[in-house]
């Protein structure tokens, strides 16, 4: 046993830090926050491209069930991105 298998993986003198203590890196797998980030940019990205399809549909003056099925959508996105947000960001108690 070397003197390096005795420091915490934090501390390796290999200069390999994990992500966080006593969780091993792997390469190629995402941890929990970066999917989450990834997954909030699809779902912000999604909310823009409906915000768009309504004011096209809305300017045509076109089925308006199809316009309200849509803003449906559009506000379950928006309250599974403030979701996300609210897991992302620490709470910060004052």
């Amino acid at each position: 046993m070397s003197s390096s298998d005795d420091l915490p993986p934090a501390l390796d003198p290999a200069g390999v830090t994990p992500l966080a203590v006593g969780h091993p890196a792997e390469p190629g797998v995402m941890d929990d926050e970066a999917m989450m980030r990834t997954e909030l940019e699809g779902l912000r990205e999604r909310h823009r491209d409906l915000d768009l399809a309504i004011a096209a549909l809305s300017e045509r003056g076109t089925d308006p069930f199809a316009v309200r099925r849509l803003k449906k959508r559009k506000l379950m996105l928006r309250d599974r991105i403030a979701d996300l947000e609210d897991r992302l960001t620490p709470d910060i108690i004052a």
